[in-house]
């Protein structure tokens, strides 16, 4: 059977040429497949999954927030999105049409929440980072800031 995010995968290496390359050497090898089979949380922002699960994420510890790819049954073609994942290892999604699906795959990487803050402190200070109104190449310029140390769960991230 082939991969049902095979587009998704094939997008993510072209990351390694493009504005999102530091985002790419950072999220390698750190990718995670996620299901989810019943509705989700709900309750967030329409067309804001980015925002959601950070909000989600920052209320509550016990959530990690994750950005990468969602794919619903319904609709075989994989987009980006961001949700989190509770310590348990069950996928929280309050975004709403995605958190009313069912039968929903995930792809993603666990993002730092102090990397995430860094990128909603400059949205909120500056409007849209430096880059595209893309959350993979936000993170990349989050990566590339002078003296922007993220703890990423196996070493010190540091860029002088």
């Amino acid at each position: 059977m082939s991969d049902p995010f095979m587009a998704a995968k094939m997008e993510i290496e072209m990351f390694k040429y493009s504005d999102k390359k530091a985002f790419a050497k950072w999220a390698e090898g750190k990718w995670t497949h996620f299901s989810r089979q019943a509705p989700s949380d709900g309750g967030g922002v329409p067309q804001k999954c980015y925002y959601n699960a950070f909000t989600m994420a920052s209320a509550d510890a016990t959530h990690k927030l994750y950005v990468g790819y969602a794919l619903d049954a319904e609709l075989p073609i994989a987009l980006q999105h961001a949700w989190t994942v509770d310590d348990g290892g069950a996928v929280h999604d309050c975004t709403p049409r995605w958190s009313q699906k069912t039968n929903v795959s995930y792809y993603g990487v666990h993002v730092p929440l102090e990397l995430a803050e860094m990128i909603f402190d400059y949205d909120t200070k500056h409007g849209q980072p430096p880059s595209t109104n893309d959350f993979f190449a936000d993170i990349s310029w989050a990566l590339t800031q002078q003296g922007a140390q993220v703890d990423t769960g196996f070493l010190d991230f540091c860029v002088q």
